[in-house]
Formats: C-alpha cells, structure tokens, sequence
C-alpha cells in the first residue's frame, strides 16, 4: 500500500529543516556592527567652527598632525568605518592649499604614543570648508585589522600634501581630552579639546565550521531521512 499523505507529510518536515539549519550554519561569523568610540556630540553633531589645525610643511605653523585615540572595552573585534568631523581651511590667500585628509590608524607604543606602525590609511578629500561645516567624513574599512579589547589605537590625521591646511573640528561641547601632536617629527601629548570621530566595528566571532563541511553534513542528514521513508514505504508495500 502507499500512504501518500504521511509521506507528503514526512518530506514537508525534512524541508522544513532544512531551511531552518541551513542559514544558521552558514551565516559563518558575521556581525552586526557595534560602537566601540565616540567623541561626537549626540546625533554626530560638531562644532564647524572650532578644532585642531592639520597643516602640511608649507603652511605657515606646519607640518602638524593630530592623533586621537581610543581603546575597544571587552572583546576583541574587527574594524568596519571610523566617521570624522574634518575641514579645510584657506587661512592664507597666497596658499591654494589642497583639500585633503590622509586618516590613518595606528597601534600605540610603549610611550603612550602613535607607533608609526600603520593598520590602514585612507585619504579623505572634498571636505567642508572650514567654518561653513557640512556632513562627516566616513573612511571604510577595506582590511578590517583585527582591534584587541583593552588595547589602544591612534585616528591620526596628517595633511593630504604638503600644501594642505585642514582642520580636525571639536564637538560641540568642546570637550577636553589626551590630543597627541606630531610637531616636527616628535610626538607629544596635550589636554586640548578632542575631534569629532567614531569608530565602528564586529566583534570577533568564535571560529565555525567551514561551509564546505557543513553543506554535506545537512544533506547526508536529510539524505537518511529520505531512505527512511523509502524503507518504511517498501516493507508496508510488502
């Protein structure tokens, strides 16, 4: 005899299962992104007219960069965007300085200090002019370097060339902080109102099994659910 609607029913069940463990045991160790620093003011909000200079060697008070930093609490995660409030400024009429940002973030040495030892670097260009403000600056993480809980890392900002004179903006609050200067080729570091950045990442997943051994698994799973049915088809037949 055939029993078409217990089997009908048996295969809706191994269906069902699959679809409900394949995505769990695919989705590998992806993670939403979480907020592990923030110097903005609420709703990332700035002040356009008040910050520290980044100046390259041909202004005037140049060469100047700034480093901020922070120290991800807990776990261990992996870098996804740092946002930044940055402008640029045309402080001296016989300088067409270039509007350009090189961000770059750095491990921290034994001094308390950026260690020249660079995890990524983006350059951001076409920034707002300096008071006017205008939207913040984003710099994607393409590598996504590995940030250790507890450690600290540098946002240092140098200037885009040698021409260029920009500003890193304070939040609205002005609010005081550790602000390291590279004058000269020596860092040091100064209570002076902070930049404006955040710093977005996942944390970093325990490792999962690899799809390619996982895939096999479910359908060998589901494979001896079908031979199941089979089987129990056959001797009721007999």
């Amino acid at each position: 005899m055939d029993f078409p609607l217990r089997n009908a029913a048996y295969s809706s069940t191994l269906v069902a299962a699959a679809v409900f463990f394949l995505p769990t045991l695919l989705a590998g160790s992806a993670q939403a992104h979480q907020k592990i620093a923030d110097t903005f003011s609420p709703s990332q909000s700035y002040d356009p007219g008040a910050g520290e200079n980044v100046l390259g060697p041909l202004d005037p008070f140049g060469p100047v960069q700034i480093a901020e930093a922070f120290t991800p609490a807990g776990s261990d995660y992996t870098l996804d965007f740092i946002d930044g409030a940055f402008s640029h400024i045309k402080a001296y009429p016989n300088i067409n300085g270039a509007n350009a940002i090189t961000l770059t973030l750095q491990t921290s040495n034994m001094n308390g200090v950026p260690s020249g030892n660079a995890l990524e670097i983006w350059t951001l260009t076409d920034l707002p002019q300096f008071p006017h403000g205008g939207p913040i600056a984003t710099a994607s993480s393409l590598l996504h370097p590995v940030l250790k809980g507890g450690e600290t890392y540098w946002v240092v900002a140098s200037p885009g060339d040698e021409t260029a004179s920009m500003v890193w903006n304070s939040n609205v609050m002005d609010s005081v902080g550790p602000v390291s200067y590279n004058l000269y080729g020596y860092w040091q570091t100064q209570q002076n109102p902070v930049g404006a950045f955040d710093v977005y990442a996942s944390p970093l997943a325990p490792a999962v099994p690899e799809p390619a051994t996982t895939v096999p698994f479910v359908l060998g799973a589901l494979g001896i659910g079908v031979l199941v049915v089979t089987a129990k088809r056959k001797k009721q037949n007999a």
